[in-house]
């Protein structure tokens, strides 16, 4: 039971807050964590049922679960189209999706696929093994297309992708940070939260040619951006020539959502402090006893950045690289 005060109407009942979490866009829900019990344990379930009902276009309904659970066995994430979709639903960025997304793009670390592999045969995709994109290409061990006909004749495809080592290498090697937020068994983490419920992202420094990823990205309802020159505030901690680390990330958010929980009424949430929005993953300076050492970012720790440069007019990086250009040579 929830404390009511007597003297205070009591808006926030479970049922209907359940009721109105499904008419919200992402951001608008995320925040009920800032509300008063029992709202911050509405989130996690309506995304939960979110994310099920789009993967029941790839997974059929009752072996969602096992899906699931494959993912935490495996160490395996979702990423691409299908993370974006299920973030921007409710918001102005969904109307592009309407048309639909065919792909849902999964990485595993090499030696733990077969569990991944076995189940899509399992659900009637055929198999097809493909070469490695060059932006994966130092990263990535294999890639591998499932494809299977739906009842409306069109082709639905889960893409699997095996990394060389840990999945972050492969995630923070993708050419636009678009495809920076992925989901796993227990969480969903942004490395660019803001531009991702901005339906934006940027470009890569290196990226190359890029012309059809790019011409994807904007079917879809993606700002797709070479600067960072429109930002109106300091980078903070997105600037894009910031060197950034996966674990202790200032930048990175994720959102606990815990995909086998068994959770139907506020009574089973007693302990469920960790399904708010938390900024970053800890750092080397906390606790050593409450670092959990099977963490993502914890395992696979890099330090990474996506640009050489920063082009924002209001951030200080920028600024001190101006200054220091005017002693460079030309």
């Amino acid at each position: 039971m929830y404390p009511v005060n007597p003297l205070t109407p009591n808006i926030y009942i479970f049922e209907i807050l359940l009721n109105i979490a499904q008419h919200l866009p992402f951001a608008s829900l995320a925040a009920f964590s800032l509300l008063p019990q029992p709202a911050p344990e509405v989130p996690p379930l309506e995304l939960r049922r979110r994310i099920h009902e789009h993967l029941k276009q790839y997974i059929p309904s009752c072996d969602i679960p096992e899906f699931f659970n494959i993912l935490e066995e495996t160490g395996a994430a979702i990423t691409g189209s299908f993370v974006r979709r299920l973030l921007l639903e409710g918001n102005e960025g969904d109307r592009a999706f309407k048309s639909g997304v065919r792909d849902l793009n999964l990485v595993v670390e090499r030696f733990r696929q077969e569990p991944i592999t076995n189940a899509m045969i399992k659900y009637d995709y055929d198999q097809v093994q493909e070469s490695v994109g060059r932006h994966y290409k130092n990263v990535a061990y294999s890639f591998t297309q499932f494809i299977k006909l739906d009842e409306d004749m069109d082709f639905d495809s889960v893409r699997l992708t095996v990394a060389e080592k840990g999945i972050l290498s492969v995630i923070l090697s993708a050419p636009t940070t678009a495809d920076m937020t992925f989901i796993t068994a227990n969480d969903i983490i942004s490395f660019f939260p803001r531009m991702m419920l901005a339906n934006e992202c940027m470009v890569v420094d290196n990226a190359g040619d890029i012309d059809s990823i790019v011409a994807n990205l904007k079917e879809q309802g993606q700002r797709v951006l070479d600067s960072n020159r429109h930002w109106k505030t300091p980078c903070g901690s997105f600037c894009p020539m910031r060197w950034r680390k996966t674990f202790g990330d200032e930048g990175m958010v994720r959102f606990r959502w815990h995909a086998r929980r068994n959770v139907h009424s506020p009574q089973d949430l007693s302990n469920s402090q960790s399904w708010n929005w938390r900024s970053s993953a800890g750092s080397i300076d906390d606790d050593e006893d409450a670092i959990d050492r099977h963490d993502i970012m914890y395992r696979d720790q890099l330090k990474w950045r996506i640009w050489n440069r920063c082009e924002n007019p209001n951030c200080s990086n920028a600024i001190h690289a101006a200054q220091r250009a005017e002693f460079l040579q030309p």
